[in-house]
């Protein structure tokens, strides 16, 4: 009895270990299938009338609606929706471009050197090619690589290798175009102030070629694209049951999502190049222009220790005194070529507190602890800021230790390496009012 009982539960062991594994597999993976693909043309035209892909007449007729899951058509039509908003998409752009360079009314209006501005937007310039690689060129392609996709077959079973394709070697062109944005709107502000362009907007908008939408919407339009990818991706990803296609897909989106984030921080760093330049220009014993300042970097908000060298400066950084102040709200400017510092006043306003040259590793940043009731606890990690040529030196505070990691980075890139600069040794140091600390 005992070796049917043992003989028994082998039995329902192999049953249940075949139909946890192997059965189930055989059931939620579908094979792959093929159908007769719709010519590229044909799709095409259908395209603007925004069917949906069990609508087609290809799809009704080949009988697929009959023998495919509910997973497989929402996958399908999420794979369509990819296709049919690139090409609403596309044709937008088309219908900017066309008038950007074809309307006479527009350059008149605009002007020549404004006009290259809008058109730059949509362009990406490559070095060492004759063509530039342009957002409508980008999606032209893009979209006619998906057509290829449902012409040879109605069914499409990869979409995830063809996305990474574009992530890699097109989309490229967002990132730019992001950070070109608050250009865009510089410029538009500027022309808005245009009563004749104000003028002719309105007249653009009541067209009903531009669907009764301001040019504002259409140079939007790659930036939401851009934004959207990764969502349409994620439609996608969650109905994809095939192991290796799954793996394209979560590539594709992560990859998506990577994107999306630095095309975000390009328009910020643009935005932030923006105010700071006005700010520079504020003052007059400063050289603004673009090639005494160099490339915009970054800036920050920290607070300035008020420590100082009672009177010998020798930067002996273990003998400081600290005054009983608070710290000084500053706004830290950084250029290639300058880094500016300014005091920021209870009134907003910035009073210029020093501009020093970046050149021959004349800057050295360096973490500086500071053991003190005088702290704020709003910034609590201090770091030196110090200028050889200048013989000058800051000790500032800031909310997160990134923000002293990532500036140490941009420096090194600009020095063309990590940093040889000889700094004095820094030490842990308690800060008393009007003493000096001597450790040894």
């Amino acid at each position: 009895m005992d070796l049917w009982g043992g003989i028994i539960l082998v039995v329902i062991a192999a049953v249940t270990i075949y139909f946890k594994f192997f059965h189930k597999d055989a059931e939620s993976s579908p094979k792959p299938r093929h159908y007769n693909g719709i010519p590229s043309n044909v799709l095409r035209s259908r395209l603007d009338k925004r069917m949906l892909w069990c609508e087609l007449e290809e799809v009704r007729i080949s009988g697929v609606l009959d023998v495919i899951s509910l997973n497989e058509k929402v996958l399908q039509e999420s794979i369509f929706e990819l296709l049919t908003s690139e090409a609403s998409f596309n044709n937008s752009l088309n219908v900017l471009q066309d008038f950007i360079s074809t309307s006479d009314q527009f350059k008149t209006y605009v002007g020549h050197q404004d006009t290259e501005v809008l058109k730059s937007s949509l362009e990406q310039k490559r070095h060492n090619e004759r063509q530039k690689k342009t957002v409508q060129r980008v999606s032209n392609a893009f979209l006619e690589d998906l057509l290829k996709k449902w012409e040879d077959s109605l069914y499409i079973n990869e979409i995830g290798e063809l996305i990474n394709h574009y992530v890699q070697n097109g989309f490229g062109v967002y990132r730019e175009y992001c950070g070109n944005q608050p250009n865009l709107d510089h410029t538009l502000q500027k022309l808005r102030l245009q009563e004749d362009f104000v003028q002719m907007m309105k007249a653009i908008q009541d067209n009903p070629k531009f669907q009764r939408l301001a040019l504002d919407s259409y140079l939007m339009l790659p930036m939401q694209r851009i934004t959207r990818l990764p969502l349409l991706m994620n439609a996608i990803m969650k109905k994809v049951t095939f192991e290796n296609e799954k793996d394209r897909c979560v590539q594709a989106f992560e990859n998506l999502t990577k994107l999306v984030q630095e095309c975000n921080e390009m328009a910020r760093e643009t935005q932030d190049s923006l105010e700071v330049h006005a700010i520079v220009c504020k003052f007059e014993n400063v050289d603004s222009a673009h090639d005494a300042l160099g490339k915009f970097i970054l800036k920050e908000e920290f607070v300035k220790y008020p420590a100082e060298t009672n009177g010998n400066f020798k930067v002996e950084f273990s003998k400081l005194s600290f005054r009983k102040q608070k710290p000084k709200h500053c706004l830290v400017v950084f250029y290639t070529h300058q880094i500016f510092v300014f005091r920021r006043r209870s009134s907003g306003k910035l009073e210029l507190l020093d501009a020093v040259s970046t050149s021959n590793a004349n800057v050295a940043i360096k973490a500086f602890p500071i053991n003190s009731d005088y702290v704020w606890k709003e910034y609590p990690h201090t770091f030196l800021v110090y200028f050889t040529k200048e013989k000058t030196f800051h000790i500032f505070g800031a909310k997160q230790k990134s923000q002293i990691e990532s500036w140490q980075r941009k420096l090194d890139v600009i020095n063309g390496s990590t940093s040889t600069l000889t700094i004095p040794v820094v030490r842990n140091f308690d800060t008393h009012l009007d003493t000096v600390s001597n450790l040894s």
